[in-house]
């Protein structure tokens, strides 16, 4: 019998066996691959399915019950136009005029209406000093007579050629404050430029004519509205009998019943809610001791696992170098 033995390994395979090898590798990489297309596909589904139906949900309800948008919409431009049209009307301006004025003050943030009722008061003053009261401003002397829409034009033309240094003093002499501060941002700009920037594609001719139209359609559903209110008092009148006051008297009355039994049982609410936060008190000063008074015990507990691992250490490293020993005497004698 022979004293050694030599192991060869053939790190080869036969082609039959490489091919198999090969095809199970290929067939295992296509079944995961199938899976995660299957799972990914799913996902999408879902996320479609969920989109699509909050999607549709909300395109149901828009079609279903459109009338409120569709209210605010009205409401909302009938006001709107309306409002121009009348301030327009107390100026003494035409609608197209004041559709320009609009849109130039409303560029710079300012609100054209509180800025005319401004330059009008001041304008009356200059029209009293003019008249000998020298306690009245005259800063707008030169403006008396004019339009109130072309006057509150060149005076901000006006101060838009100034010097950059007294454009804001200029304003200041009509204006202080907040709108002091916004006309003065607007003057910084070139007046006819920016008139001509701020107009819609329709122009300020066709715009003023489209507010009077809606103005009018605001009148005729205020008009509208009142007559509704009138027979609302009618009919609801033949409705509302003694019973629906008594009942309605009965269930105000059983409502105020049960906010007095509340009332009446405050008290108990009270001392129920501070002895549950006395509890909770006790519960944190409790837990608070008990983590003082463990984590010592805890600290020693790891120090402690911590010395065994060290010694397991050790003796895993000594059980590997005589094994090792031992691996070495044995190959020795596999040699001889």
């Amino acid at each position: 019998m022979a004293d050694k033995y030599t192991i060869q390994v053939n790190p080869q395979v036969s082609a039959s066996d490489g091919q198999k090898m090969e095809n199970e590798l290929n067939a295992r990489f296509a079944n995961v691959a199938r899976k995660f297309g299957t799972h990914l596909k799913n996902s999408l589904k879902t996320s479609l399915k969920i989109g699509a139906g909050a999607g549709v949900a909300g395109l149901v309800a828009s079609l279903i019950n459109p009338i409120e948008k569709i209210n605010e919409d009205l409401k909302g431009i009938l006001a709107e136009g309306d409002d121009i049209a009348t301030q327009a009307q107390q100026f003494g301006i035409s609608t197209e005029n004041m559709t320009k004025l609009t849109a130039l003050a409303g560029s710079a943030g300012a609100d054209i209406s509180q800025a005319l009722q401004i330059f009008t008061s001041k304008l009356q003053e200059a029209r009293d000093f003019q008249a000998g009261d020298t306690s009245k401003s005259s800063v707008l002397s030169a403006y008396i007579g004019k339009d109130i829409g072309r006057a509150f034009y060149e005076f901000l033309k006006t101060a838009s050629n100034l010097p950059a240094i007294e454009k804001n003093a200029f304003i200041g002499k009509v204006f202080s404050d907040k709108m002091q501060s916004k006309l003065a941002e607007l003057v910084q700009q070139d007046i006819d430029k920016r008139i001509k920037q701020v107009e819609n594609k329709f122009g300020y001719k066709k715009t003023g004519r489209a507010i009077d139209v809606l103005a009018q359609r605001e009148d005729q559903q205020a008009i509208l509205a009142q007559r509704r209110k009138g027979e609302e008092f009618v009919k609801k009148s033949k409705v509302i009998t003694k019973g629906t006051i008594q009942t309605e008297d009965e269930i105000a009355r059983a409502k105020l019943n049960r906010e007095v039994q509340m009332l009446s049982e405050f008290e108990i609410y009270v001392r129920q809610a501070v002895l549950q936060e006395k509890i909770y008190e006790s519960l944190d000063k409790l837990r608070a001791h008990v983590i003082d008074a463990g984590f010592p015990m805890l600290e020693k507990l790891v120090q402690a696992m911590t010395f065994v691992v060290e010694k397991l250490t050790l003796v895993i490293d000594w059980l590997g170098k005589i094994v090792k020993a031992i691996q070495g005497k044995f190959s020795i004698f596999k040699g001889n």
